[in-house]
């Protein structure tokens, strides 16, 4: 108790130095709590929408019908460690549905009883499925040209009458499904329908509700049991995958920004606690002096430092849950999400552990130093104390490592992922050596021609080695971070054109004949519009690749980027044939196809397909199209920007070979921005076109873009937060430098030296600082930014330039503004101190 009460009144006797530790913890913790909050409520939202997305907890797909003896594998496997609550069989498919005055492709899905067992569709009315009565969205009535009162469509050659009209529907997602109108039926009324024949392509579906969801090893193990690459195996993960992997890139994002901005909290705490400890060396040593035992005195700092930690724990979770409200409603707003409401049980317990191990483990190798010193040592006068031997005392701070990385991956949830952030943190700190060093030994020349004022602030931070290197490092993350989430969000939007309305397409139309392709164009021409990317599409099989057999083993192990491959090698691909590119492909490695004929045809392939099948150039593909073999010659590799939504392939033959082969066409409108002019547009299309299945890409464009305001808003805040606490912890670490110049301040003045010189020679020395941190963190950032953008997003442009020059500006600005206040105390300081012990 009694070390307790002293301890406390050695914090309160020092209340600056209290407050600023504090508060420096409190901004880095809360913004780790806050984030795991909201990652823990947006897990549990995607979670339920996961699951409803796919109304069930485990599903088999396959194209084909799926035999009794797998569905009985799978039983049995569930039934070991889980229960089977319900199960159901449904089927999916594409059609052409026939309305009072027009045909319209749909999407059909059987709905037995029961299903799906997560999620509630909305109808405009009550009304059961039977043979005869089927549920659609209200535009497949618009598209039909169905007027009145007339409900009745027919596909198949069977009449079925619309029972009720969907508003909304729990497994909408952004696949062709999304874009064509979906009507749902009985399983009943699609026998009924006579649909399914030879060569009908439908989706054979068989759902599972589970007493619990499996685990990804039980979902790998049940791959294996079952050892069928027909059949995929589908999750409520699975079934959000294309929000799933930007959801990811989120996370992950998000997860290192807030790992940036505990680290820089950590930065401040490591150099305010060494500061502490370094000034109460004359107090230890009166303390041993006095008879106190060494273990006593390492135990009044540990509870000095256990205080400290507490208190700045307790105040960041408390922020925490004061602000997390607030923020959510904003976010609510911003993200259009009703987002549930949970309390932060993990993530205060995520905050305890964090911030009172982090600090004990920052602050361990100064109290261990401190209680192997001899009294003697304690006593001697050092203003300078960047003389540290860490390199000696390296293993003491082998637990701080240790909790970094592990920490690392357990934010990232991913050893892949945790590993390159653990690189890339790596990649940043030894950047930041390496630049501090740079600038050291450029700072060392410039001061001896520089004037007086210049060449004593370049000395001040030659001579404060680890002060500089703590500025320097806490300006450099966060400009880096600054620079770098902007210049990704603008490079996403730019790879996904999410500014440019007029270049996405309207909608995307296919299964136009050979003889259609010049009425068609026609058709656009006089409506004022024109098609983009008319391509033709043909469907071949690859058979063998330098003359080897591309076949399938059962019984080998494949991993899932191989299992991958697989499939892409023994499914039917889209084949097409032109003779330059599109605005959205470029050749990254060979040459452009010949402008004369040869024997064999000359092929381009998508670059990243050709890595998954490990085609190389000048490889001989052999394909069967229509019954025909046909070769064809690898001579290139395209990126193709795939987000242009418009047709694009991954193998285009040379022009000249395939002309005469069976195909149809694909292709797409843009400019049409207003909803009404779309739906005429398509109508029209319909009248004259009958067979030309036409989607509206719209509803798909417009999600990906909220998505993508949805991670730059998120991103933007952190990095905002990495800002603040970067800020602080630069006025904490000025305002230390300042008072430990007093008397530095003092001498200047006896010397002769006014308030105005001392204080230009404070500013040059964090202006310096400053403009080779900024400038150095943003190059760095540009450069992050385009190693990101081309290995995840495969983007090959240049980001933007405006944020590496803007921010640094406004670091500086800031910076200038930040140090006159830290020096405010240290240059009324008058002459007379230097005289005083």
């Amino acid at each position: 108790m009694k070390l307790i009460t002293q301890a406390s009144k050695g914090l309160l006797y020092r209340k600056k130095f209290t407050l600023i530790f504090i508060i420096n913890l409190a901004l880095g913790l809360g913004g780790l709590v806050t984030l795991d909050y909201f990652k823990n409520v947006f897990d549990h939202l995607v979670s339920s929408r996961a699951k409803s997305l796919l109304g069930s907890d485990l599903e088999l797909q396959s194209r084909f019908p799926i035999a009794d003896k797998k569905i009985e594998i799978t039983r049995n496997f569930i039934s070991q460690k889980n229960k089977v609550i319900k199960e159901v069989e449904y089927k999916t498919l594409f059609t052409m549905a026939k309305g009072e005055e027009r045909t319209r492709l749909v999407s059909l899905q059987t709905i037995p009883k029961g299903f799906p067992f997560y999620g509630d569709f909305e109808f405009d009315k009550a009304s059961d499925l039977s043979e005869k009565i089927i549920h659609a969205y209200k535009d497949v009535l618009v598209l039909l040209g169905n007027k009145g009162d007339n409900k009745k469509i027919i596909f198949g050659e069977k009449e079925f009458e619309i029972g009720s009209i969907v508003l909304r529907d729990p497994q909408q997602t952004f696949g062709m499904g999304a874009a064509a109108p979906r009507i749902f039926l009985s399983p009943e009324a699609l026998e009924r329908a006579e649909l399914i024949r030879k060569g009908s392509t439908v989706r054979y579906r068989h759902a599972f509700k589970l007493e619990r969801e499996l685990t990804t090893d039980e979902i790998l193990t049940l791959k294996d049991e079952l050892n069928d690459i027909a059949i995929r195996i589908n999750t409520p993960e699975k079934s959000s995958e294309q929000v799933g992997r930007l959801l990811r890139y989120l996370n992950d994002f998000l997860g290192l920004v807030s790992l940036s901005a505990l680290l820089l909290a950590l930065i401040g705490i490591y150099y305010l606690f060494r500061a502490h400890i370094y000034s109460q060396r004359k107090t230890i040593g009166i303390y041993l002096a006095l008879g106190m035992k060494r273990k006593e005195v390492l135990n009044l700092y540990i509870i000095q430092t256990f205080l400290l930690a507490t208190l700045g724990t307790l105040f960041g979770i408390i922020s925490s849950l004061i602000l997390s409200p607030s923020l959510f409603n904003i976010l609510e707003k911003v993200l259009e999400v009703s987002l549930p409401s949970l309390f932060p049980w993990s993530s205060v317990g995520l905050g305890l552990f964090v911030g009172l191990s982090s600090v004990f483990l920052v602050a361990w190798p100064f109290l261990l130093k401190f209680y192997k010193q001899p009294p003697q040592n304690l006593f001697e006068e050092s203003t300078e104390v960047d003389n540290d031997n860490t390199v000696s005392n390296f293993k003491n701070y082998l637990p701080l490592l240790f909790f970094v990385v592990a920490f690392i991956f357990y934010l990232s949830n991913s050893l892949l992922v945790g590993s390159i952030f653990t690189a890339a943190l790596a990649v940043l700190l030894i950047s930041s050596f390496v630049f501090v060093r740079i600038l050291l030994i450029v700072l060392e020349k410039l001061s001896k021609n520089a004037s007086l004022e210049w060449s004593m602030g370049f000395k001040y931070i030659s001579r404060f080695k680890l002060n500089s290197f703590s500025v320097f490092v806490s300006l450099f993350f966060s400009t880096f971070l600054l620079v770098f989430i902007p210049s990704l969000n603008d490079t996403l939007q730019k790879e996904l054109d999410v500014n440019s309305n007029s270049s996405l397409p309207s909608f995307f139309m296919f299964d136009i004949q050979d003889e259609q392709k010049v009425e068609l164009e026609e058709f656009f021409e006089e409506k004022d519009y024109s098609l983009i990317a008319l391509s033709p599409m043909i469907r071949g099989r690859l058979l063998r690749k330098n003359g080897e057999k591309i076949s399938y083993d059962p019984s080998k192990k494949y991993s899932r980027e191989e299992e991958r491959a697989q499939r892409l090698r023994n499914r039917g691909i889209n084949i097409s044939f032109k003779e330059s590119l599109s605005d959205s492909e470029s050749i990254v490695s060979g040459k452009p196809f010949s402008k004369t004929i040869g024997e064999i045809p000359e092929v381009s392939v998508e670059v990243r397909y050709a890595e998954r099948l490990k085609i190389k150039l000048g490889d001989i593909i052999d394909f069967d199209i229509a019954g025909i073999e046909v070769q064809g010659k690898v001579v290139n590799f395209r990126k193709v920007r795939w987000t242009s939504f418009v047709p694009n392939f991954f193998l285009v033959f040379q022009p000249g070979f395939l002309e005469d082969a069976p195909k149809t066409w694909l292709a797409a409108v843009s400019n049409i921005a207003k909803e009404e002019v779309k739906s005429k547009l398509q109508i029209d299309l319909v009248d004259l076109f009958p067979n030309v299945s036409s989607i509206d890409v719209t509803r798909v464009v417009n999600r990906i873009r909220n998505l993508m305001t949805q991670m730059a808003f998120a991103l933007q805040a952190m990095a905002f937060l990495c800002f603040v606490v970067g800020i602080f912890v630069l006025f904490a670490l000025c305002r230390d430098l300042s008072l430990r110049k007093l008397k530095d301040v003092a001498l200047l003045k006896v010397v002769g030296m006014v308030s105005g010189q001392i204080r230009r020679v404070f500013v040059i020395e964090i202006l310096a600082l400053a403009f080779f941190s900024t400038m150095s963190a943003s190059i760095f950032g540009i450069l992050t930014t385009y190693i990101f953008g081309y290995v995840i997003f495969d983007y090959t442009s240049m980001p933007s330039l405006t944020m590496a020059v803007l921010v640094p500006v406004i670091i500086l600005f800031i910076c200038v503004i930040v140090s006159q206040f830290a020096y405010k105390k240290a240059l009324k300081t008058s002459a007379s101190f230097f005289l005083e012990d």
